[in-house]
């Protein structure tokens, strides 16, 4: 007998609360042995924890004996998992009790505490006491389950208004985003390819090339998947390879790589026509990367394992100067807390000026190989000043031979419409050659992109 949805998701959980995933969670061995209806409800189980667990907590507090720090991670886990299929699902609260119970394993001393516990929620689920939203940072905290510091950074960066709108839009179920092969379709042969296969797909929000579909099932399944028809990839993140522009026959690198969609995009914006060098730290997104581009009929990528925050190591293997450089750099990744629940539980806020220190490396060793008149573009997936303008603003004092390049004639105007203000921010300027997606305004995923021109 095969592992279970719940103990599968519980193993994820268990996973994600010792930080022991770097990129989705989803790609185990135990995953991919669930049935696609496991694995679909093994996801939203997984999600759906992560994405409410603040009001988890406070339910489970309510009817626990023991405070939750105390308890051991699995049981900890179970507890979350079972109460979130009790309030969020159409799961009858006695199976959702003794099959999360299952999970935990018989052999377990606790098994008892996680069966008793549920037990009383499931006989008192109903109306949820919320902080009263006059106390804003701790009403945003429960009510939409952020850590407090990212509340914080959210109504400063927002403004009350702003910050009530992203935390409430980083609560729904997202839909797949798909990016069309220009190489080997279009977006309409592409809906129509999807539509008559059942599946509910509309066209993108912002961009020609985009689909979003609901209720899909696994991507693997679509029609069009096998013959690299499409990738899966957010809009925004769409918009920083536009920022790029790459043309036919230009060597482009693209420095922080992994696992691909920006990279594989790039070589179809080329027409796959000159060199995509992709380099990244970790050999396993490499391998994700390359797996894409043989799907996607791709041949002018070039795979390196690379740390580019060594200028040495940077200049001895990597062969410039380059037409384009793209900086997709490591963050803390608060724009995408939609797609990604668990990052608002495993980052803390001095993650930020970690990042900040390798964004800064990053940039100080690619700059010296984007040749004269080149292009060079530093994007994140976050929404930190410190990440974004402030690395961005550093980066242009200590680089005079590079100038800002306005990137919004490159992305779709309806990118830049509906600003209002609240998306921009009270205490945000606006730094020439920078755009700013934020998820409540564009309904894409956050991302800061900024575009500077080599002059000398």
């Amino acid at each position: 007998m095969g592992p279970t949805a719940r103990k599968v998701a519980l193993d994820i959980l268990c996973g994600g609360e010792k930080g022991a995933f770097r990129a989705s969670p989803f790609q185990g061995k135990s995953f991919r042995a669930l049935s696609p209806e496991d694995r679909a409800l093994c996801e939203e189980l997984v999600m759906g924890t992560w994405r409410w667990r603040n009001v988890l907590d406070s339910v489970i507090a309510s009817w626990s004996r023991y405070p939750l720090e105390r308890l051991e991670t699995r049981v900890r886990e179970a507890l979350r998992l079972g109460v979130y299929q009790m309030l969020f699902t159409r799961i009858p609260a006695p199976a959702a009790v003794s099959a999360t119970v299952d999970a935990v394993g018989k052999a377990r001393p606790q098994n008892a505490l996680v069966n008793a516990v549920l037990r009383r929620v499931a006989e008192h689920t109903g109306h949820l006491e919320m902080p009263p939203i006059e106390d804003l940072e701790s009403y945003i905290e429960v009510r939409f389950s952020h850590p407090r510091w990212m509340v914080r950074r959210f109504i400063d960066a927002f403004g009350e208004r702003g910050a009530l709108e992203l935390a409430s839009f980083d609560q729904g179920v997202p839909s797949v985003t798909l990016r069309a092969n220009v190489l080997r379709t279009t977006r309409d042969t592409l809906l129509d390819l999807l539509r008559k296969a059942g599946v509910q797909a509309r066209p993108g929000r912002h961009l020609d090339i985009s689909v979003e579909v609901t209720k899909a099932g696994p991507v693997t399944d679509l029609p069009g998947y096998r013959d690299g028809f499409f990738s899966v990839q957010d809009e925004g993140a769409m918009a920083v390879s536009l920022a790029v522009d790459p043309q036919p026959g230009e060597a482009v690198w693209d420095a922080c790589a992994a696992p691909g969609g920006k990279a594989t995009h790039l070589a179809e914006l080329m027409g796959d026509h000159g060199l995509v060098v992709a380099t990244d730290k970790y050999e396993g997104g490499l391998g994700l990367l390359r797996e894409s581009a043989t799907r996607l009929g791709l041949e002018s990528i070039r795979t390196i394992r690379l740390d580019v925050t060594d200028p040495e190591t940077v200049a001895a293997q990597i062969e410039g100067p380059f037409d384009r450089v793209l900086v997709d750099a490591p963050c803390t990744g608060l724009g995408v807390l939609r797609r990604r629940a668990d990052l608002r539980w495993r980052r803390r806020e001095e993650d930020v000026s970690a990042m900040v220190d390798i964004q800064r490396k990053i940039l100080n060793a690619v700059a010296p190989l984007v040749k004269p008149g080149g292009v060079l573009v530093y994007s994140t997936c976050t929404l930190t000043d410190e990440e974004n303008q402030g690395v961005f603003s550093e980066f242009l004092r200590n680089h005079p031979d590079f100038s800002p390049s306005d990137p919004r004639p490159l992305l779709p105007p309806s990118m830049f419409e509906d600003r209002n203000s609240f998306g921009v921010g009270r205490s945000r300027s606006v730094i020439p050659g920078t755009v700013v997606l934020l998820p409540h305004v564009h309904g894409t995923d956050g991302f800061f992109i900024a575009r500077v021109v080599r002059c000398h």
